[in-house]
């Protein structure tokens, strides 16, 4: 996956760029090229050239998430250097809910989008009760919902 991202810097680049994901949009992942793709005629010629899948997006989250924790984890001294960097975490959540209904229609989608945006878990101790960011973390962590047979509900 990208390697980049083990600089805690393009990490951030990264969620704040996920975080300017719109209704519509869809994310591009060929290698370490992340793009958003938006408003493109014949958008689906352009994604079958370049090969892309949905399941690259369901590894990319997890990869994203795993490597945000380990920054999390191991390089307080960094993150006191990068103040955004827990908010575009949570924006770029945002902008990752917003593929929900770019693929409204793909229950099969759904399912694994949602199931890999379950392990925002992970990330929720790093969090003080005490900061805005967490009760911002707390509602996006409650709009990520499974329930049985693989159904994916959103409680909003």
């Amino acid at each position: 996956m990208n390697s980049n991202l083990l600089d805690v810097w393009n990490l951030n680049s990264l969620w704040k760029l996920l975080s300017s994901i719109k209704n519509g949009d869809k994310l591009s992942i060929r290698g370490t090229l992340i793009e958003i793709d938006r408003g493109i005629p014949l958008l689906f010629l352009k994604r079958k050239y370049y090969g892309d899948k949905r399941t690259d997006i369901f590894n990319f989250i997890d990869y994203l998430f795993e490597i945000t924790e380990h920054h999390l984890k191991n390089e307080n001294h960094v993150l006191k250097s990068v103040e955004s960097f827990k908010r575009n975490i949570i924006d770029g959540i945002k902008g990752l809910l917003n593929l929900k209904e770019t693929y409204k229609d793909d229950n099969s989608f759904l399912s694994s989008f949602y199931s890999s945006l379950e392990k925002i878990s992970l990330l929720k101790k790093y969090y003080n009760e005490n900061d805005i960011e967490y009760n911002l973390f707390i509602d996006i962590e409650s709009k990520i919902v499974l329930v049985g047979n693989n159904e994916t509900f959103d409680k909003n």
